[in-house]
């Protein structure tokens, strides 16, 4: 307790008057702990619900379609001999009715070799066990990488109801994949592993438009051994896969790049599912060549912020989540479900404020990036207004304001 005179003035002997104690911040413990375990808790009983909906049909011999399927097709004619065929829109819209017959949406194969490498395996599987080790496995590695940073139950509480997560679910899409590989290969470097770094980041070329700033970053901190890895990685992966499955495979997906432009990225249907500027432009009427150039300026824009980041001395969780942040906004081919990489820029964050204390808006910001998968499908629906690029923005804003910060406790640069 203070004592009388500590309260009193130096000189003049007036009782001072005490400040106000600050507001409490309304995201407190006690509602994060509350809301999110009502969230996970409604979205598993839907979840379980849709499950529940599938089981007669799959009793009943049909496969009810979701995006795994296309990976599981993929997958079983790759081993019959006929990866190159899946590149072809018409070849896989027919394999793609022998398994889903009253599925009438085309799709197409826009994947590089090398995922094959990745998927082929499920093809020896039904289609349930396909899905239930893709998913469990992938997603399994996501709470392994984000326990080894932010170890805690409330933390997975964050991640199990997050929306991203429960896209990834109902689609039964690569999001934790990718999300994995990136997380392990920072925490890798972190751990001076840079063998094991170069091969995780290497294998993210299965999906090369999300790996684009790594490079740059690996170029930034002279991480020489780890980046020729990830070369030799890449380089290897795909030769072996051309050994195994053909020459064709890669040639014909060089071609298919073009259509998958066409096909799916200047689609107006997809564009709401996608949080990047170029759909943002596109939404608001901009054309097509104008939206592409101003994505091009944006992608370079936020590559100088990653590098200057990756060059300065900012501690080392800040320059990891600025660079899983960054790499959903260069490129203009980005998913929703690929949102579930900002699960690990949250956990960094959210540990950083924490240990030094919170910023102004900094954990609206935070709410905001966990939440924008399911408030990019409303607004875009109902608005016509994509708003996905703001969550990655607003977390490079938090990592910019705190680049100068000291290392959090225990931690190695």
């Amino acid at each position: 307790m203070a004592t009388e005179s500590q309260n009193e003035g130096p000189s003049t002997g007036v009782r001072s008057i005490p400040l106000p104690a600050a507001p409490r911040h309304w995201l407190t413990p006690t509602r994060l702990k509350s809301h999110t375990t009502l969230t996970a808790v409604a979205v598993l009983f839907t979840y379980l619900f849709f499950v529940g909906r599938s089981v007669p049909k799959i009793l009943a011999g049909h496969t009810p379609y979701i995006d795994l399927v296309v990976f599981w097709v993929v997958a079983k004619n790759a081993l019959s001999g006929h990866a190159q065929d899946m590149y072809d829109l018409l070849k896989l819209h027919h394999q793609m009715l022998l398994v889903c017959p009253d599925e009438k949406k085309w799709q197409a194969w826009s994947y590089p070799p090398l995922f094959y490498l990745i998927i082929t395996p499920l093809g020896w599987l039904p289609y349930v066990w396909a899905y239930t080790l893709f998913m469990a496995g992938t997603m399994g590695g996501v709470v392994r990488i984000l326990w080894m940073i932010f170890p805690g139950k409330w933390m997975l509480r964050v991640l199990l109801s997050s929306p991203a997560v429960w896209f990834n679910l109902f689609l039964g899409q690569n999001g934790f994949l990718t999300a994995f590989l990136a997380g392990a290969g920072l925490l890798a470097l972190h751990r001076q592993r840079p063998i094991l770094a170069g091969l995780l980041i290497g294998l993210l070329t299965v999906k090369p438009q999300l790996g684009i700033l790594f490079p740059l970053a690996l170029l930034a901190c002279r991480a020489w051994k780890t980046l020729l890895t990830a070369t030799v990685t890449a380089i290897f992966g795909t030769w072996l896969t051309t050994q195994v499955l053909g020459v064709g495979v890669l040639s014909n997906f060089l071609r298919s790049v073009p259509v998958t432009r066409s096909f799916i990225l200047e689609n107006p249907g997809v564009w709401g599912n996608m949080p990047t500027v170029f759909a943002f432009l596109s939404q608001l009427g901009i054309s097509l060549p104008v939206a592409y150039g101003v994505q091009a300026v944006f992608a370079l824009g936020t590559g100088v912020v990653v590098w200057n980041i990756w060059r300065s001395s900012a501690p080392a969780d800040l320059r990891y989540a600025a660079l899983m942040s960054g790499s959903l906004l260069v490129s203009p081919y980005v998913f929703d479900y690929d949102q579930v990489w900002l699960a690990f820029p949250i956990a960094w964050l959210t540990k950083r404020g924490l240990d030094h204390g919170w910023n102004r808006w900094e954990r609206e910001v935070l709410v905001f990036a966990w939440a924008c998968p399911i408030l990019l499908l409303l607004t875009s629906k109902v608005l016509h207004l994509q708003i996905g690029p703001l969550a990655s923005i607003g977390l490079l804003w938090i990592i910019w304001q705190r680049r100068n910060e000291g290392s959090l406790a225990g931690e190695r640069n």
